[in-house]
């Protein structure tokens, strides 16, 4: 195999290939050409394999017989890639995890890599979120309509460690588009400089993104684990990435119930209950005790959505043997932590 580029795209996919097209022309439009994309399939039905074989060739793909989850395809795909940059030249060398119904705008990527070449410090740079959608002609023409409503960017703990998204269902404006300093931050698009690996140990390259963990907890856990150890993470609102045919939660009146009932409603409710999962690695007991009052709130909030919903009663969350490997992972987080509790609180709100 060739020598690697200075920055490798990883985009894991299951039965994504109506927006491979989408995903690719974006590549193609990039005005930075330094990159090379790797697709890990996870035994995608749709003929995926068999569109990447005819279309992107140049496409390194990972092909697997079983669909194991985002996560674990995550993890593959990052043990591949990193394997092919010289390890004392990971400081300069930059992955990039994208959602296969991802569209990047053409000088996405160079702004990315300026943003870490600007600061040496920042390990996690992660771009806003907005919508896009796909419409259909008569003519059966496709056409993307790309709009500046804002998806994912930041996220919040609150003190009762609900996650809140404060620029979901915004604009991007012009007034907007400062980078800034993030506890944690999700989208379609995250990207990290390779020597992250390094700060963390080298455990984390092969867990990453936790198993045990659905991709909105996966992402935060490595965010709030970063945090831990003082890595830098940077909210890039001036690079523009779309995210292809999302859900429409946002709806008014008497809709508004039958999307609090509906199946994507559901999971963000069960990722809100579900974070203790995250808290169980990631949280410390002096910052749990600093912030008692709200945290126990917070739960009463939180499961008491969940005896309302009895569509919910299935996702209780029961795993013992997913909790006892969660705990042991916190054991080997507490090995590399390198900031005080206090420092830590300043980012709960």
């Amino acid at each position: 195999m060739e020598p690697a580029p200075q920055v490798l795209i990883q985009c894991v996919t299951h039965n994504h290939v109506a927006f491979l097209p989408h995903f690719f022309s974006s590549l193609d439009a990039q005005t930075s050409r330094a990159f090379q994309v790797t697709m890990v399939d996870t035994a995608s039905q749709d003929g995926s394999l068999a569109w990447l074989a005819e279309h992107r060739p140049e496409a390194v793909t990972l092909r697997n017989a079983r669909a194991f989850g985002w996560s674990r395809g995550q993890n593959q795909g990052l043990a591949f890639n990193l394997a092919r940059w010289p390890e004392s030249e990971w400081s300069s060398h930059f992955l990039v995890f994208m959602a296969p119904n991802a569209v990047l705008a053409p000088t996405a990527l160079a702004q990315i890599v300026e943003a870490f070449e600007r600061d040496s410090a920042l390990m996690f740079a992660v771009p806003r979120t907005l919508h896009a959608a796909i419409h259909v002609a008569e003519d059966e023409a496709v056409s993307l309509d790309r709009t500046p409503r804002i998806e994912e960017g930041e996220m919040r703990l609150t003190r009762s460690r609900r996650v809140m998204f404060p620029e979901a269902g915004g604009i991007n404006t012009e007034e907007s588009l400062e980078p800034r300093e993030v506890f944690a931050a999700s989208g379609a698009c995250v990207a990290v400089r390779a020597s992250v690996w390094q700060a963390l140990g080298k455990e984390e390259r092969s867990l990453f993104f936790d198993q045990d963990l659905s991709p909105f907890q996966a992402v935060l856990d490595v965010m709030w684990r970063a945090r831990w150890a003082g890595l830098k993470i940077a909210l890039l609102p001036a690079v523009q990435v779309w995210r292809v045919a999302s859900n429409e939660l946002q709806v008014q009146g008497w809709r508004r119930w039958r999307a609090w009932y509906s199946a994507a409603a559901r999971e963000q409710r069960a990722d809100q209950v579900y974070i203790g999962r995250v808290r169980l690695k990631e949280d410390s007991p002096l910052l749990r005790l600093r912030h008692a009052p709200w945290i126990v709130w917070g739960c009463v909030r939180r499961y008491g959505l969940l005896l309302v919903d009895p569509l919910m009663w299935p996702k209780l969350d029961i795993s013992v043997s997913a909790w006892v490997r969660l705990f042991n992972h916190r054991v080997s987080r507490q090995t590399f932590s390198r900031i005080s509790t206090k420092d830590m609180a300043v980012w709960f709100r």
